[in-house]
């Protein structure tokens, strides 16, 4: 566990010591004492992300960028861990570049994407783990070139956006507000304010084409 991780989880063992019940949103602390978690199956999702880039991508090696906002958030290292797992069984020698924003001295994701394309234009396929997807897209058009897949997480105005005019392939999402209500209901079920105990383990996770949004 890293020390921030470490750190919080101590923070949630002593809310839950006082009585207050806490509840993990979006990434898990499963060694703390929360009472649940609500949010995706990150590694899941990883591997749909790995699966989905093999129905488009062709040949043994694709050429894969993919961008990580946080490396201490787990529920992106969770994603990559499960999109690097299905890759290297689906392909025979996949060529992934993990870029980290903010890993050299606080730098943005974009410039590193620029140098990364300085050195090979050729790169067939984008994983945007962690957002930032206008500074991605930024730097391939400076460099004059496009993936052929770009899959992204969380239907916000800017991917909706960047999906309707086919900048990105494939959204992957889930419904926030159900995750809300959700922590809600399991709170109230821990103060027996509620019968409900039996929730859903994971939010179900969407698939979102250019198709299908308006």
């Amino acid at each position: 566990m890293a020390p921030d991780s470490a750190a919080i989880a101590a923070r949630i063992d002593d809310l839950t010591s006082a009585g207050i019940p806490v509840i993990t949103m979006a990434t898990d602390l499963p060694a703390s004492a929360r009472i649940g978690y609500v949010g995706l199956d990150n590694r899941r999702a990883g591997e749909t992300a790995a699966f989905l880039m093999h129905q488009w991508l062709t040949g043994s090696s694709p050429r894969v960028l993919v961008t990580v906002r946080n490396n201490r958030f787990r529920g992106e290292e969770d994603r990559e861990i499960g999109f690097q797992d299905l890759m290297s069984r689906l392909f025979r020698r996949p060529r992934v570049t993990e870029l980290i924003e903010g890993a050299r001295s606080g730098d943005p994701i974009g410039p590193q994407v620029r140098e990364a394309l300085d050195k090979n234009r050729e790169i067939d396929a984008v994983y945007s783990i962690g957002g930032s997807n206008r500074q991605i897209l930024a730097a391939f058009d400076e460099a004059g070139c496009r993936p052929k897949v770009f899959i992204a997480h969380d239907f916000d105005s800017e991917n909706r956006e960047f999906l309707q005019s086919n900048r990105i392939q494939v959204v992957l999402d889930h419904d926030l507000r159900q995750d809300v209500r959700t922590a809600c209901r399991m709170i109230m079920a821990h103060h027996k304010a509620i019968a409900v105990t039996d929730f859903p383990r994971q939010s179900p996770l969407r698939v979102l084409l250019p198709t299908m949004v308006g």
